[in-house]
C-alpha cells in the first residue's frame, strides 16, 4: 500500500547563500564535441576514505589514507563537499545514476537480491525487487549516450538486475560493452587469496576469466578500461566508460592489495592495514587511467567524475572499539558525520565527489571547470545522468515531471544571472528496508527503515516505527543533538516535514507494513509534524 497524501508540491526558492560556492563548472563559451567521459565509480567509499579534504577540517583519516591520484583529480577539478548517494546502499544509488530518478519512483530501494527485509517490527514493502530490466520503462544514460554515437562500456561491479533476470548483464541495459559485470554484488575471485583474486568465475566476472591465478580484481579491471579506451581512440568514437569497481566493498579480512600493504605499519589493526591497501590500490587505478589518457594524447577531450554509491562502512567489518576517542570507535570512520553504510546518518549517504578534465590544460573550453576548487552546493547521484548529458551535448529526454537530478554544469549560471535565486537545494532519502539486523544497528547507528530530507542547512530524519514514526532535526553534521523536541513549532521545523510528506506522495514512495497488523505502517507522527 502506497501513501495517498492530498497536499501541493512545494517549491523552495533559496537564496544563493544557502550554497555557496568558491569554484564551479560552466558552460559560457564554445561547447567541445562530444568529449569523452568516465563515471569512476567507488563502492563503499566513505567521504573521509581519502587524503583528499572534503570536510571542514582535515582529519585523522585523511592523514591516514593515501590517494594520491584523487590529489590530482582533484588539483585539476572541482571537489563537491557536500555530495550525496542516492541511498545508503549500493544498487538503488547505481539505478539512480543510470536513470536521473530517484528510488522512490523506480521503486528500487534495496539492493538488488536482498528480497524482504525485516526488524522485529516492520518488513519492507514490495519493492521493485528484479532491479532494472529492458522493457521497464526506464530511459538509461548508456542507452542515450549510445544512441548519441558514443561507445558505451560498463567495466566492473554492475548489480542492476537481479539474478536470472535479463537486466543481469549490463547491454541489455543500454551498454555496448560489459566487462565484468552481473548481478553479484561484491567480488566473486575464488583464487587461493580470496574473492579480489583470480581466477574469475565468468557467471560473475564475464570477460575477466582470462586472467592468470593470483591477480588482484582491482587492477584486472583498470587493465580493461585501458583497453576500451584504446578501442574508441581506434576508432574515432567518443566514449562513456563506467568504470565501477568492486573495492571497497567487502570481504576486506585479507583482501588488501598487496603492492600496498607495506606501506601501512602492521600494528595497525588488522582489518584497516587491509583496507587501506584496498584504497590505496582504488587510486592507482584512477592513475593508471589518468596516465593512459595522457599517453594517448585525449586527456584534455575526456573528463572524469569520481562517485561513491552510498557512504562508508562503520558499524561492522572495520575495527571497531567502545573508546569514543579511539579513530577505530564503532560508527565513527566517517567523522565528523555519524554511522555509516544502511544508516539514515550522514555517514550513510555523505560520499566523496569530484569532477574534472583528465588534464587541466583545457581551460578554454565551453565547459570550464576551475582548478583546485570547491563547491558546496549540494548534490546527488541523480544528478549525474543530467550532467553527463550536458557534458556530451545531448539533450536530456527525461520529461520533465519526473527530472529527479539536476545539471550541475547549468547550476552556477542560474545563480549568477542576477536573481541570486536557486531551486531544488533540498535532498530526499528514502529507504524503507532493513539493511542488516543487529542490536548495534538498529538504533544508535540509524541503520532502520527511514526517509529523510535536508535543506536549508537543516535535516529532518523520519525513522518508521508502528508507534507513529520518530523525527529527528539536526543542524549539526555530527547529528548527535536531536532538536526536534526543541523546534517542533518552528515554521522551518513544520516545512521540513510537509516537504517530506509531500515529496512521498508526488513519488508514490512505498512505506514500510507493520507486521503486527500488516498494514502500511503509522506515519501519524510525522503528519502532525506537518500541521496536518
Amino acid at each position: 500500500m502506497r501513501i495517498r497524501l492530498v497536499l501541493p508540491i512545494v517549491l523552495w526558492v533559496l537564496s544563493a547563500g544557502c550554497a555557496s560556492q568558491t569554484g564551479h563548472v560552466s558552460s559560457r563559451s564554445a561547447r567541445l564535441e562530444h568529449p569523452n567521459i568516465i563515471l569512476f565509480l567507488v563502492d563503499d567509499m566513505g567521504w573521509q576514505d581519502t587524503s583528499v579534504q572534503f570536510g571542514p577540517e582535515r582529519t585523522f583519516w585523511n592523514d591516514y589514507f593515501r590517494t594520491p591520484n584523487m590529489q590530482r583529480l582533484a588539483e585539476r577539478g572541482v571537489k563537491f563537499t557536500n555530495a550525496y548517494a542516492a541511498s545508503p546502499v549500493c544498487s538503488p544509488t547505481r539505478c539512480a545514476i543510470l536513470t536521473g530518478q530517484h528510488p522512490a519512483r523506480t521503486g528500487i530501494t534495496d539492493w538488488v537480491g536482498h528480497g524482504i527485509s525485516e526488524n522485529d517490527q516492520l518488513r519492507s514493502p514490495e519493492w521493485t525487487e528484479q532491479g532494472l530490466q529492458p522493457g521497464d520503462g526506464n530511459i538509461t544514460l548508456p542507452q542515450v549516450l549510445s544512441d548519441a554515437g558514443y561507445l558505451t562500456a560498463h567495466v566492473g561491479k554492475a548489480h542492476f538486475g537481479a539474478i536470472n533476470t535479463p537486466g543481469e548483464d549490463p547491454t541489455n541495459l543500454g551498454f555496448d560493452l560489459n566487462i565484468g559485470g552481473s548481478h553479484a554484488g561484491s567480488p566473486r575471485g575464488n583464487g587461493e587469496q580470496g574473492a579480489y583474486f583470480a581466477p574469475f568465475p565468468r557467471r560473475f566476472h564475464p570477460g575477466l576469466e582470462h586472467y592468470p591465478p593470483g591477480t588482484y580484481l582491482t587492477d584486472a579491471l583498470t587493465q580493461e578500461a585501458i583497453r576500451v579506451i584504446d578501442r574508441a581512440t581506434a576508432d574515432g568514437k567518443p566514449f562513456f566508460i563506467h568504470l565501477a569497481h568492486y573495492a571497497v566493498h567487502t570481504p576486506i579480512a585479507g583482501q588488501g592489495d598487496p603492492r600496498f600493504l607495506e606501506n601501512y605499519s602492521d600494528t595497525l589493526p588488522g582489518v584497516e592495514r587491509q583496507y587501506a591497501a584496498m584504497v590505496e590500490s582504488m587510486d592507482a587505478s584512477l592513475g593508471a587511467v589518468m596516465d593512459h589518457l595522457e599517453e594517448a594524447g585525449i586527456a584534455d577531450n575526456t573528463v572524469i567524475i569520481f562517485f561513491s554509491d552510498n557512504g562508508g562502512l562503520s558499524n561492522h567489518t572495520r575495527a571497531n572499539t567502545t573508546d569514543p576517542d579511539d579513530p577505530w570507535a564503532r560508527d565513527w570512520h566517517n567523522a565528523p558525520a555519524f554511522s555509516g553504510k544502511g544508516s539514515g546518518y550522514d555517514g550513510g549517504v555523505r560520499v566523496p565527489m569530484i569532477v574534472a578534465w583528465a588534464d587541466d590544460a583545457n581551460l578554454s573550453t565551453e565547459m570550464q571547470i576551475e582548478p583546485g576548487s570547491h563547491e558546496s552546493m549540494w548534490v546527488s547521484a541523480e544528478d549525474i545522468f543530467p550532467t553527463v548529458l550536458g557534458f556530451a551535448s545531448v539533450e536530456n529526454p527525461l520529461d520533465g515531471a519526473v527530472r529527479d537530478g539536476m545539471n550541475i554544469i547549468d547550476v552556477p549560471e542560474v545563480l549568477y544571472q542576477g536573481t541570486q535565486l536557486m531551486v531544488r537545494t533540498d535532498r530526499f532519502w528514502h529507504y524503507p528496508h532493513q539493511w542488516y539486523n543487529q542490536p548495534q544497528a538498529t538504533r544508535e547507528a540509524g541503520i532502520r527503515p527511514f526517509s529523510a530530507v535536508s535543506c536549508m542547512g537543516c535535516k529532518l530524519i523520519y525513522f518508521y516505527s508502528p508507534e507513529g514514526g520518530e523525527l529527528e532535526y539536526y543542524y549539526d553534521l555530527g547529528e548527535r543533538e536531536n532538536l526536534a523536541e526543541a523546534e517542533k513549532d518552528d515554521i522551518w521545523f513544520r516545512l521540513a516535514a510537509s516537504h517530506l510528506l509531500n515529496w512521498l506522495e508526488h513519488t508514490d514512495a512505498a512505506l514500510p507494513i507493520d507486521k503486527a497488523t500488516g498494514e502500511t505502517v503509522d506515519i501519524s507522527n510525522l503528519l502532525e509534524a506537518a500541521g496536518r
